[in-house]
């Protein structure tokens, strides 16, 4: 596993070898934002038990490596029209995942190949192709494979719902137009 600063510095590399013109190179340019963003959102979590993961959306790999840092075992997955852009790849291969296609639509099961202790999403664009994505629907589907979720919105079109059946929601950050929930199987 690579060290803090190998990471930093051969992302770094990788993103040279690309215009700053490509929107991509942002996650890696803007270290301070994005990076950072990550680690602060695994001090929230509680891994205590947690040792496999999906990330869905993952980028250029932030949240995955800082997983990874902590013996979880990574499962990642990007949209079909990101799976073959080399920035994307490159950086993936640094840390040694290969994320598959996954497409999430609203009411539409995950229909996962297997179960994992948490599943994350930062920076969610899938809620974003329906003025009404049903959050409680999703939630709900993705318990099927999961103990603990952690969704990042990259916008606000799409609020959760109010608690759906007796569920509470056990942690709701609401910043600028995007919103963060956590929400814990066994705590609901």
């Amino acid at each position: 596993m690579l060290s803090y600063d190998e990471y930093k510095s051969k992302l770094w590399e990788i993103c040279l070898k690309y215009p700053k013109k490509n929107s991509t190179t942002k996650y890696i340019r803007q270290w301070d934002r994005y990076y950072d963003e990550k680690e602060k959102i695994i001090n929230l979590l509680d891994l205590t038990n947690v040792k496999t993961a999906l990330d869905i959306g993952t980028g250029v790999g932030h949240l995955p490596y800082l997983l990874m840092k902590k013996n979880i075992t990574v499962d990642t997955t990007l949209p079909l029209s990101l799976l073959d852009e080399p920035l994307y790849i490159e950086s993936c291969n640094l840390i040694g995942i290969t994320p598959k296609n996954l497409v999430i639509k609203s009411r539409t099961p995950l229909n996962l190949e297997k179960k994992y202790d948490l599943i994350t999403a930062i920076g969610t664009t899938f809620d974003a192709q329906t003025s009404n994505f049903d959050w409680g629907y999703f939630f709900e589907d993705c318990f099927q494979y999961c103990n603990q979720i952690f969704i990042r919105s990259n916008s606000g079109k799409n609020t959760p719902p109010p608690p759906f059946k007796n569920h509470k929601w056990f942690y709701f950050l609401h910043y600028g137009n995007k919103w963060s929930i956590h929400l814990h199987k066994d705590k609901l």
